[in-house]
């Protein structure tokens, strides 16, 4: 019987395979950008998709979306703070704690190691959705801009194969740089905070299906010990992966949610009966990798569950429920990893526009080019944490 884990390499393997073959069949028609060659490649099949929408809503909704434009920017900006300090603030806390998790990993559906793993239908369709919001909003904005869209397109990120799908679009920059700076402002913004807000939305919807529809279908019976973490009492305690577990310091665990109750008023050094389904182990709390004040057990769990009356509609919801979860976490990721002062993507432009205003342009361009390779170093050894470990 083929496991989930296989179809997700099959699925993915074929996907590869077909994007190779496009790839090689519209060769003269695709243009490649070299990232880091000869290993790193980004193609790039320019077509006139979805232009003419832009054209339509940016004309008939043209004040509205102007005045949307006036809000992109300063949340874009917020944003790009959030996601600085917590990129550096995560690396600093994986490097002083090596049990704590990277924040930055390759998101494919293939379980491997430094990867973060997506089951290969969530992932693609998330991923479809995601650029084609971000690009779309990009060219919308570009138009009200009165900024024309040159053209749209496909666009593989290849390494050594193409792997990933994107899209993009390209206005015509030449007219873009003569517009003021906040309307280049916004129509750089417009994506990753497309995104954002976006992902808030399948977020809510996620939530209410969650709560209302999908978790009354389910008994929950515990939660399941994925992997142990080295570093605490509990990594050498006796319990292994696979136990239930039923109870922590009295408190019954019958869903995750359960974990933060049996915390509440606990701190590092506290002891605590942790009760299975094939023991009871009394262990002492470490602290947690990204608060030292808060207590952490160091165990990896998924939930127990089983589905009252199952039925193929059931699954179904349940299906739909997961994807929007993955869009609204995907979402994000895309987002806030956009926002970055990063010379590769959105966000390292809006610096520049930004820094420009402030500072004369040799000094705001060193300046730039300064902290978008300081951020390229932060990724990377984000990968490489994630990866050696």
């Amino acid at each position: 019987m083929i496991s989930c884990m296989n179809i997700d390499a099959l699925a993915f393997a074929f996907l590869i395979l077909v994007l190779s073959i496009f790839v090689y069949k519209k060769r003269h028609e695709i243009e490649v950008v070299r990232v880091l060659p000869p290993i790193m490649f980004f193609y790039m099949y320019r077509t006139k998709v979805g232009i003419d929408l832009m054209d339509v809503l940016a004309k008939r909704y043209n004040n509205v979306l102007k005045r949307i434009s006036k809000l992109i920017v300063p949340i874009g900006f917020i944003g790009m703070a959030f996601v600085s300090v917590e990129m550096v603030r995560n690396l600093v806390m994986s490097l002083l704690h090596p049990q704590a998790i990277s924040g930055a990993a390759l998101v494919l559906p293939i379980q491997a190691k430094g990867v973060f793993y997506v089951p290969f239908f969530y992932w693609i369709i998330s991923i479809l959705v995601v650029v084609v919001v971000h690009e779309f909003c990009h060219g919308l904005f570009s138009r009200v801009a009165k900024v024309p869209v040159l053209s749209s397109g496909f666009a593989f990120l290849s390494i050594l194969l193409p792997i990933v799908p994107a899209a993009f679009v390209e206005p015509n920059e030449k007219l873009l740089l003569r517009r003021s700076v906040r309307e280049q402002l916004a129509v750089f913004a417009a994506g990753p905070v497309s995104n954002l807000v976006f992902g808030l939305l399948f977020m809510l919807v996620s939530l209410l299906l969650t709560h209302y529809i999908v978790s009354p279908m389910y008994l929950y019976d515990g939660t399941e010990v994925s992997s142990l973490q080295s570093g605490y009492a509990v990594y050498d305690s006796g319990i292994k992966p696979g136990e239930i577990i039923l109870a922590i310091a009295g408190v019954p665990i019958k869903k995750v949610d359960d974990f933060k109750t049996a915390m509440d008023g606990k701190k590092p050094g506290d002891r605590v009966d942790v009760q299975t389904n094939k023991s009871v182990y009394n262990l002492e709390l470490g602290a947690n990798p990204t608060d030292a004040a808060k207590p952490y057990l160091g165990v990896i769990i998924m939930q127990k569950k089983s589905m009252i009356n199952p039925s193929m509609i059931k699954d179904i919801v349940v299906w739909f429920d997961g994807l929007l979860f993955w869009i609204f976490v995907l979402s994000l990721g895309v987002g806030f990893f956009n926002l970055l002062p990063l010379g590769i993507v959105d966000g390292g432009r809006m610096f520049l526009s930004a820094a420009n205003l402030v500072f004369s342009k040799d000094r705001a361009t060193k300046i730039y080019h300064v902290t978008s390779a300081c951020f390229l170093l932060v990724i990377v050894g984000s990968l490489v944490l994630n990866w050696v470990r």
